[in-house]
């Protein structure tokens, strides 16, 4: 008998564009980390996105740090743990949910903060998404990254069924995010039975038998069945700047900050200028 719980957890399907990359067209070319196909032994701090008893949904959040800090151990030996909150709320992530494409857009273009600068919290989800929480210290962790890695995603599948051989061949160069049926389980692995509403980790496989997952629901470890049939898959690759190119980056990053200075300083000496031109008016207008 299959067990069926709550199946929508914050997906939405992606609408592709001419711009996005797939993979196997050379746009990226990413690097061979795992020869052998497993990231278990890289497995990020547990973490679960309803945690205080309200759906975020974000999952797009969540299974995307979770892929990148996976990554980020076992190419450089960095253990990150980065604010899933933080990215759902630069992302506009919002129940139903987000298109993970966004997500990941976001991530390239503006990084991720440190999980402990905005951790899980909030009375509600309201509370959780809530855009004064994007505080200058979250924005400068945010910065940080950007100014430290270049951040690349492709599809390995975009909304048809993946085969197993291209799967196998997508694991070698970083874990895979995939979107799943969320959750069916027939007693010893969790099956497809129904349309993509959760976004996830796939970590490696026990060939033949299921695909190893790892997830922001409880237990976050769970193994698919080998025919579960993965249509949205999301590979990344990340490199580390040179010092040239993170000072350069820096320099730009304070020329944009002088000019939006000096542009608020302008708007501010306008105003003012505009008060005493009008004060002027006036008197002269009472005088007459």
């Amino acid at each position: 008998m299959i067990e069926i719980k709550e199946t929508k957890r914050g997906f939405i399907t992606p609408i592709l564009t001419e711009k996005d990359y797939i993979f196997g067209d050379s746009q990226l070319v990413g690097e061979i980390l795992r020869p052998d196909r497993q990231w278990d032994n890289s497995l990020p701090t547990e973490e679960i996105q309803n945690l205080l008893n309200y759906e975020t949904a974000n999952c797009t959040g969540f299974g995307s740090t979770n892929q990148i800090e996976i990554y980020l151990k076992e190419k450089f030996g960095e253990i990150h743990n980065f604010s899933d909150r933080a990215l759902g709320i630069n992302a506009g992530t919002y129940p139903p949910g987000n298109d993970p494409q966004k997500v990941y857009e976001v991530i390239r273009k503006t990084g991720l903060a440190e999980d402990k600068l905005l951790p899980f919290g909030g009375n509600n989800v309201n509370d959780y998404f809530d855009k004064n929480k994007l505080t200058q210290e979250v924005k400068n962790s945010e910065f940080q990254f950007l100014n430290k890695y270049e951040f690349k995603h492709d599809w390995v599948a975009s909304g048809k069924k993946i085969e197993h051989s291209v799967m196998k061949e997508a694991l070698k160069y970083s874990p895979l995010a995939v979107a799943i049926f969320a959750f069916a389980f027939d007693g010893e692995y969790y099956v497809r039975a129904g349309e993509d509403g959760d976004w996830i980790c796939i970590t490696g496989y026990e060939d033949g038998k299921y695909w190893k997952g790892y997830t922001s629901y409880s237990p976050v470890v769970k193994k698919f069945a080998w025919d579960f049939g993965f249509y949205w898959v999301k590979r990344i690759s990340i490199r580390k700047k040179s010092p040239e190119e993170q000072l350069e980056m820096t320099q730009k990053s304070l020329i944009i900050i002088l000019l939006q200075y000096v542009s608020i300083l302008v708007k501010k000496l306008y105003r003012v200028g505009s008060g005493v031109v009008a004060g002027i008016f006036q008197k002269t207008d009472r005088g007459n």
